[in-house]
């Protein structure tokens, strides 16, 4: 297990948020996480956790020191852990909406096409090495964890949520893509993760698919979107409504007016989901 180096940590809402640095095997580069440690935590009690997938245009700490969750994780007592959401470094292209620039963002998926083979393990790293540390390190009720996310990080925890059910009891996001391989911009992507095996690995990452084949546990799953979302034809959300309804799922759908995609729109709802997940745990915290 890899060495935690603590980058930084200030106190608020009672807990403590920090930033640490490790080494990851699966991406072959230093990787950054943060958490959120609750009171309890502090006192070494053990305490539920969520997990956040952040969207492609953010980071983990923009999401910490701008959304506002602290607040919430303190009063319901819950660790808050984001990882930095891209494999690498970015490149220095212009931002605009092709599968040329978000190709580089990684989209919480094991690539196996060169060269994004070689360290785009995203899925690969949360599962077998930021899991097993966040349990190894801190007071984490192991069989009381969420997952939750934004944007591609939205896709990234329904992916998550869906095929790991042992691992995740609850399950929500914000302004999620939906359904990547149902839009041309998802199946380049796709194309350039995984080349002729797109659609066959690209299954493995594509909510909607993966709700079409689900056969686990009941989970109820929040959805919140904003009305006036600019990336709205990219995110699909209408799929997952389709696609839940012959399933053992349940999903709450809230569109919000006037709200966009960025971070004020989950700045303005990350209680909800905070809420949502302490009670799908039955967490009073």
């Amino acid at each position: 297990m890899s060495e935690l180096k603590e980058v930084w940590s200030y106190k608020g809402h009672d807990g403590y948020q920090k930033v640490f640095r490790h080494y990851s095997q699966s991406l072959k580069s230093e990787h950054e996480f943060s958490v959120y440690l609750p009171p309890k935590a502090m006192l070494n009690q053990k305490c539920p956790v969520m997990y956040w997938c952040t969207g492609a245009a953010a980071d983990d700490r923009e999401f910490m020191l701008k959304s506002g969750v602290q607040k919430y994780a303190s009063e319901r007592n819950m660790i808050v852990v984001a990882p930095e959401p891209r494999p690498g470094p970015l490149n220095d292209m212009a931002k605009e909406i092709t599968a040329e620039y978000f190709v580089q963002f990684g989209f919480y998926l094991d690539a196996t096409e060169p060269p994004y083979s070689e360290n785009f393990r995203m899925y690969t790293y949360i599962m077998e090495e930021l899991l097993p540390l966040i349990d190894y390190k801190f007071p984490v009720l192991t069989e009381k964890r969420g997952i939750a996310g934004h944007s591609m990080g939205g896709m990234g925890s329904l992916v998550f949520g869906l095929r790991n059910t042992d691992i995740f009891q609850s399950i929500s996001c914000i302004s999620p893509i939906s359904h990547p391989s149902g839009m041309p911009i998802g199946q380049s992507l796709m194309k350039s993760y995984f080349g002729d095996k797109r659609d066959e690995e690209g299954a493995k990452y594509d909510p909607f698919l993966l709700i079409n084949q689900y056969e686990g546990p009941h989970r109820h799953i929040l959805v919140d979107q904003g009305g006036k979302d600019e990336l709205w034809s990219l995110c699909m959300t209408d799929s997952l409504i389709e696609a839940v309804m012959m399933k053992n799922l349940s999903l709450t759908y809230r569109s919000h007016a006037g709200y966009s995609h960025g971070i004020e729109t989950i700045a303005s709802f990350i209680g909800d989901h905070i809420a949502h997940h302490a009670d799908e745990m039955q967490w009073k915290g």
